[in-house]
């Protein structure tokens, strides 16, 4: 054998590893391409729960409040009924909530949060802003939250969506 026939069996050979590797990057690209999917779809799962765990734990919170003057502040609207202590837990009450449902429209934002989960949460925003006390509640606080986040509810308020279900 020459030593121009070495020559071109080393190119063969070097084409064969080249490709080679290629096939061997593009099937560990694949790989690392749906593994990454599934660490999207597991962190969203795990984002869900964490956003469902928060409402839970506010509606828990709520439901231990046994104070017939909180629940009349929130349905009819009137806090001078409340005497301090209670105005102070139905603002603890609802802050969590907001806080809650603020955090829920930051992670839609980022996109963690399904489109039709989404639809019910602007529902649900909508049922609470109808509520006289949440709407004075909302109207007394809601410099606290972010000014995206404000422009969004009064925005969603002003499309009745309460009415729209209800009417």
């Amino acid at each position: 054998m020459t030593l121009e026939n070495f020559a071109n069996l080393a190119e063969v050979i070097g084409v064969v590893a080249v490709l080679a590797s290629l096939i061997f990057v593009g099937v560990q690209i694949r790989q690392n391409t749906v593994q990454a999917k599934d660490a999207n779809r597991l962190a969203r799962a795990q984002m869900h729960q964490q956003i469902a765990d928060g409402f839970t734990q506010v509606m828990s919170f709520m439901t231990q409040v046994d104070n017939k003057v909180i629940e009349d502040l929130f349905l009819d609207g009137d806090p001078k009924a409340l005497s301090r202590a209670d105005l102070q837990r139905f603002t603890a009450t609802m802050m969590g909530l907001w806080k809650h449902l603020e955090n829920v429209f930051y992670q839609q934002k980022e996109g963690f949060v399904s489109e039709a989960y989404w639809q019910s949460t602007c529902n649900y925003i909508s049922l609470m802003i109808m509520r006289p006390g949440a709407r004075w509640w909302w109207e007394e606080r809601k410099a606290v939250f972010a000014s995206e986040f404000v422009e969004f509810v009064d925005a969603l308020e002003s499309r009745h969506i309460f009415n729209e279900l209800h009417g």
